[in-house]
């Protein structure tokens, strides 16, 4: 046996081999820094506001001019003025402009439409140019400078602001698409900053007024997001009257002095807000206001709207995507707040203080916007709804960076053999946390027992369905074979429901969402149970031979489907509670009036001249007659497609499965249309004839990187220009 000590003193002197090593490592990767970077640190903190704003700038004018949506003028139906909201707010301006304040032409808390009209004199035809450009530079002088209050370096907070704006497109177009939360997220920003001033001991008269003034003007924008300040006005009336409770000298002039100034700001910012309300509506609630009320909010959705809208729709909703599947750093945001928490024990009470304001902030906005009714997966990207979170994502970042560093830190200091400053129990308490709040899913169960699993009467010519125990349930979901496309089924449903002795109806206490094989109508209020009759509208038809499913959708832990599908091949096959629908006799025809009753959303492109597959899995479902069934052994599927080969691809090579197995392979070399075969066994039909066929597209490829001129990043494979049934004796090609 070799001498201890010797092999003692060797492992020691491969341990100080190994701490060198990982020095020379931080040094390289600039954990360590020499003179001349500290110089140009010091003065990228003094510049950095500078530079920071005008890449910003520069980020949003590039943007706004490519945006594809952006109008060229003020006309109603054009670009962004044909979406609902911005309709009404350009309706809103152009009256402003004629100097009608009727509310015939306002919905919306009207401040933002005043600025934009006073915008218009400046940008023409763009009222909103320079009014959304102002509230995005103010948001980041304000988010800096709270960054700054919260201990991050201003330099940090400014790369994070900058690249959390600008690398992500969905982000920018929150700032450059006019909605009223533009100008509503520096006002919010201005009372926390606010705050926080006065927590620090700043004795600045401006504080006060400024937390007042923007509590009392965010409701002429936004009167819920009032809600995102009450920690910060809490904490600073606990900063004002816990000393004068103890007697400190100085406390009562501190306190009348900023209580005065506050209530100045507040009376100044609630007279413009009453003000334009009595001008425009008089002592009636304006039209925005007056839906809001009726449509309002629900607590018991935030944790059904946590999985649907941030972890993963998917397999219920098919086809919306979740938050964190754009917003990846919302993850390790998660763990990074929890480790702030946890770590905040050992901070000054001052420190805690901070964090608690920005932090109460932060989580009461998120809350208030899961728990709001007309929040749903579909929405959330379609219409840009997300733009509700944007002011927060940020500081979430921030909070994604210090859990990030807070691990390396640990990690250096080990290999460096000093004290911890945050012992390591922390950062990965953070990051199990986080892991816990994303491996949830939603499933849809049939109800089999109890009073909802009464069979449900359609009656397919009066377009009505009878419910023996009604919906009465947030959970509880009438899944009902219904034609109509996507936009049809979302929006033109018309639902009716008759219940208790009331009527309740679309958009305020039902919805449907397309899902295969028709709609799932869920209740968004808890409705009365008990019989009750459902009426859908005249644009709505249902099959003579429909059979609806009352289902519970459950939110369960598992893995969610965003995951890589070779790690998960099949774990987001929805249950397919409803069947297919029977195809055309002759054949299914991709010419967007025959198929969206048969696709399965997420993998489709719009219809132009047939539809292209996106991304590697496309998924339709069909119904196979019950007598070609009792005659043969299966049925031939063809396909008329061609694929996507531009110069110097390969050809397509896709898997085509049905049920979950196996029934073909293809290889496409033509970008003209070409006849694609699967033979498809009885064994992998369902019993009620539905086949869910899902088309693998394994080399699926991005038109951008082939032409440099092309900014279309999707995945595309094949184009489907047909889909027909044959007789099982003709055989698979």
């Amino acid at each position: 046996m070799p001498d201890s000590h010797a092999h003692v003193a060797h492992v020691a002197h491969d341990a100080a081999d190994i701490r060198g090593a990982a020095r020379s490592l931080l040094r390289a990767i600039g954990l360590t820094f020499g003179p001349h970077w500290q110089a140009i640190r010091l003065w990228l903190d003094r510049a950095g506001l500078a530079i920071g704003g005008a890449l910003l700038t520069l980020c949003y004018l590039h943007h706004y001019a490519r945006s594809p949506v952006r109008p060229s003028g003020l006309v109603a139906g054009q670009g962004w003025w044909d979406w609902y909201d911005q309709s009404k707010t350009l309706e809103a301006v152009l009256a402003l402009r004629a100097g009608d304040l009727s509310a015939a032409h306002q919905w919306y808390p009207p401040l933002y439409a005043i600025c934009g009209a006073l915008g218009a004199a400046v940008s023409g035809h763009h009222p909103f140019l320079l009014v959304n450009l102002a509230g995005l530079l103010a948001s980041f002088l304000l988010s800096v400078a709270i960054l700054d209050a919260l201990g991050l370096s201003r330099l940090t907070a400014i790369i994070l602001f900058v690249a959390v704006t600008v690398l992500d497109s969905s982000i920018l177009d929150a700032w450059v698409v006019p909605w009223n939360t533009v100008l509503s997220i520096p006002l919010e920003l201005l009372g926390l900053l606010s705050a926080l001033r006065m927590l620090q001991g700043d004795r600045q008269r401006r504080w006060p007024f400024a937390l007042g003034l923007a509590i009392g003007l965010l409701p002429a924008l936004r009167p819920s997001d009032v809600l995102g300040l009450a920690p910060a006005a809490i904490a600073v009336i606990a900063h004002l009257t816990v000393p004068v409770v103890r007697r400190r000298p100085g406390a009562s002039g501190a306190l009348v002095g900023d209580t005065g100034l506050g209530l100045t700001g507040l009376v100044l910012g609630a007279a413009v807000t009453v003000g334009l309300h009595l001008a425009i509506w008089g002592r009636h609630a304006g039209g925005y206001v007056e839906m809001s009320r009726e449509l309002g909010f629900d607590w018991r959705l935030i944790g059904l709207h946590w999985v649907t809208l941030v972890v993963d729709p998917r397999p219920v909703f098919g086809g919306a995507t979740a938050l964190i599947e754009v917003w990846w750093w919302l993850v390790p945001g998660l763990a990074g707040i929890v480790w702030a928490v946890l770590a905040a024990r050992a901070a000054s009470t001052l420190q805690r203080r901070t964090l608690a304001v920005v932090l109460g902030g932060i989580v009461l906005h998120w809350m208030l916007y899961l728990a709001y009714r007309d929040l749903h997966p579909r929405g959330l990207w379609r219409f840009h709804n997300y733009h509700y979170f944007v002011w927060t994502l940020p500081f979430i970042a921030a909070f994604a960076w210090a859990w990030v560093k807070a691990g390396i830190a640990w990690s250096v200091e080990t290999l460096r053999r000093r004290p911890h400053v945050h012992p390591v129990w922390t950062v990965l308490a953070g990051g199990v946390v986080a892991l816990l709040a994303i491996c949830w899913r939603t499933q849809l169960t049939p109800v089999t027992s109890g009073p909802l699993a009464a069979p449900v009467v359609v009656d397919a010519a009066a377009r009505t369905v009878s419910l023996p125990a009604g919906l009465p349930g947030l959970r509880d979901a009438l899944l009902l074979p219904m034609q109509g496309s996507e936009d049809n089924i979302y929006f033109d449903a018309a639902l009716s429901l008759d219940a208790g002795g009331r009527q309740y109806h679309d958009f305020f206490a039902l919805r449907a969402f397309p899902v295969p094989g028709g709609a799932m109508i869920l209740p968004l209020r808890p409705l009365p149970a008990g019989p009750a009759t459902l009426s859908l509208g005249p644009k709505i038809s249902l099959p003579a031979d429909g059979h609806a499913v009352i289902a519970h959708l459950s939110t369960e832990p598992g893995l969610p489907c965003w995951l890589p599908h070779r790690l998960l091949p099949a774990a987001c096959h929805d249950d397919a509670p409803l069947p297919g629908f029977p195809l055309p006799p002759h054949q299914l025809d991709f010419d967007g009036r025959s198929e969206p009753n048969y696709l399965i959303a997420g993998g489709w492109s719009d219809p132009a001249n047939g539809r292209w597959t996106v991304g590697y899995h496309s998924e339709l479902r069909f119904k196979v007659p019950s007598d070609v069934l009792a005659q043969q052994p299966g049925v031939i599927v063809e396909v008329e497609a061609a694929g996507f080969i531009p110069r110097g691809a390969p050809m397509i090579e896709a898997v085509v499965s049905a049920n979950g197995t196996k029934v073909a392979e293809w290889h496409v070399g033509s970008t003209a249309p070409v006849a694609l075969r699967a033979a498809v066994p009885r064994a992998a039909i369902a019993a009620d004839g539905t086949v869910r066929l899902d088309i693998s597209v394994l080399n699926a490829r991005r038109p951008s990187e082939y032409d440099r001129h092309s900014d279309d990043r999707r995945l595309l494979g094949l184009r489907l220009l047909a889909l027909r049934l044959l007789p099982w004796s003709q055989g698979a090609e």
